[in-house]
This record gives C-alpha cells, structure tokens and sequence, in this order.
C-alpha cells in the first residue's frame, strides 16, 4: 500500500484534506517537504 501511495506521490496524484491544508499552513510546512519526506522512504507513524 505505501509502495502505490509513493508512487501517487510522484506524479502528483493526490489531493489534500481541508484539513490538512490548515494544518500544513498552521504548521508552515510546504507541498515539496511532504513530497520530498514520502519519496525518501520516511517512516509513517501515524493512520
């Protein structure tokens, strides 16, 4: 599952929550970080 959500990420196949927006403003936390810490292979801690 993660492998296809990488890949989606890649080409930029997704979209954010309403949520997530705020809290990616709130938390001045910008697309290509998100990106960027999902194609490294970075650990997912959280559903």
């Amino acid at each position: 599952m993660l492998d296809e959500i990488r890949a989606k990420i890649l080409r930029r196949e997704y979209e954010f929550s309403r949520h997530a927006v705020d809290q990616s403003i709130t938390r001045a936390i910008r697309v290509s970080e998100i990106e960027e810490a999902i194609a490294n292979r970075c650990e997912i801690i959280e559903d």
